[in-house]
């Protein structure tokens, strides 16, 4: 929303300036916390503030919903008929049935970070992400933070953000940052304190068990 024209911190009353000498006039907006996504689903869509709840109900064939990230890319959103979820983004979703599925090469569990990446507040960073379990016994899941650190620091390589690199390296240090709670269907959100604005990534991690042995699984780090 624009909130008016400003002349260093003074907001010009009424729009109108008396110009003298050289001078910087900044327009300022404030972000609109209401404002609407668009959830296309099927043939359908609807809009939604951030955090509003919505509902989507496949037909008696539907046994999954998925998303499409760009033309013709898609990735696993839901394994069930009737999907809940909080809106966080605008997205596209379609529900498949049971043949369909195989038409998908999803690897399972993994977990999605959502597409617009992160909200930034002065204290806080907040980290959007959605767990697809399937079938696997889940052990934690969560997203890691590799930052700069130190007095040699410099921004960790993707392959230097994983589990077993958490803790103070020499010039970087990696934040293990497990979730507790999903919310609506199967979405988290995980808030860091302290951030810088630039100088890190970050990649989501589930860790499962199969055949008695624990497996971990990573993202691509953004």
């Amino acid at each position: 929303d624009f909130d008016g024209f400003y002349v260093e911190d003074t907001k010009i009353d009424g729009n109108v300036v008396n110009i003298t000498e050289d001078t910087v006039v900044t327009a300022k907006y404030i972000k609109n916390s209401a404002a609407e996504y668009t959830i296309t689903y099927n043939d359908s869509s609807t809009s939604a503030a951030y955090n509003d709840k919505v509902q989507l109900t496949g037909d008696d064939e539907t046994v999954a919903w998925i998303e499409e990230t760009s033309a013709n890319v898609f990735r696993p959103f839901y394994f069930g008929k009737d999907v809940t979820f909080l809106a966080t983004e605008s997205t596209t979703l379609k529900s498949v049935n049971a043949s369909e599925i195989g038409n998908y090469n999803f690897t399972i569990p993994t977990v999605n970070l959502r597409k617009s990446g992160v909200l930034t507040t002065d204290t806080k960073t907040v980290f959007n992400g959605q767990l697809i379990a399937g079938d696997a016994e889940i052990v934690e899941y969560g997203i890691l933070v590799g930052v700069a650190y130190g007095t040699d620091a410099y921004t960790p390589a993707q392959d230097q953000v994983v589990i077993e690199n958490s803790g103070t390296k020499d010039g970087y240090k990696v934040l293990r940052c497990k979730s507790t709670m999903l919310v609506g269907a199967n979405q988290f959100s995980i808030s860091v304190k302290g951030l810088p604005s630039t100088g890190y990534i970050y990649r989501g991690y589930v860790i499962y068990k199969s055949d008695n042995t624990l497996k971990t699984v990573y993202t691509d780090a953004m």
